[in-house]
């Protein structure tokens, strides 16, 4: 990845949550079907993800159609249904969206993205009781570690609370009994004296994601 590619991506993780409001619990969903309801289109897109390793990508893409629910798009990378990804248009700011469906054709992948325009959890949580630990780079104080307590769990995601604030839309490692995931903070506010924070995982959702692995 460019060093450009890369700092652009370091500060879109950055901004805050007014700017960008976030999107918890995106869910892999079967192919659009619409009548008509998109437009062609032939202009370049910057499609920007996190790996379930923590590595970050940023690549160009092709828009071939679009509209105010979302776009189709063809790339020479394939990306996971249910995954999160940012995409930035032109001088458009950038928009949060979900891989609804990623297939081959004629050696590169099309791709579907439904835009996600407001918070929206779509998995149920489950309460618990444990605590992990979660480590980010901040850009004034270099790598951060800090002790949490787990709150409720699911397939797309944690809630978490701790002592520190996490900016919002931070990329993060949260380990756990020897056990270690990768995501990114999308919302957090103050309970009293702590800070709550949500967590969407990278990458796809997993169903397998139990309570008692984290609990």
């Amino acid at each position: 990845m460019s060093v450009l590619f890369s700092g652009l991506f370091d500060r879109l993780l950055a901004r805050n949550r007014e700017e960008h409001p976030p999107t918890l619990g995106l869910v892999a969903e079967e192919p659009e079907h619409r009548a008509g309801d998109r437009t062609s289109s032939a202009e370049r897109a910057l499609v920007e993800w996190i790996d379930e390793e923590g590595e970050r990508h940023a690549e160009i893409a092709w828009v071939c159609d679009r509209s105010k629910e979302g776009m189709g798009l063809r790339s020479p990378y394939r990306l996971d249904a249910g995954s999160p990804v940012l995409i930035t248009l032109g001088e458009e700011a950038p928009a949060k969206a979900m891989v609804r469906h990623c297939q081959a054709d004629h050696g590169d992948w099309r791709i579907g993205l439904k835009l996600i325009r407001h918070e929206q959890r779509r998995f149920d949580r489950t309460p618990i009781q444990g605590e992990a630990t979660v480590i980010w780079q901040s850009p004034s104080h270099g790598r951060q570690e800090v002790r949490v307590r787990i709150l409720d769990v699911g397939e797309g995601g944690l809630g978490l609370s701790g002592e520190s604030r996490i900016p919002v839309q931070s990329t993060v490692s949260i380990i756990h009994d020897g056990w270690q995931r990768f995501g990114s903070v999308t919302h957090g506010h103050t309970d009293g004296e702590r800070y709550v924070f949500g967590i969407q995982f990278a990458g796809p959702p997993r169903p397998q994601e139990s309570a008692e692995r984290w609990d």
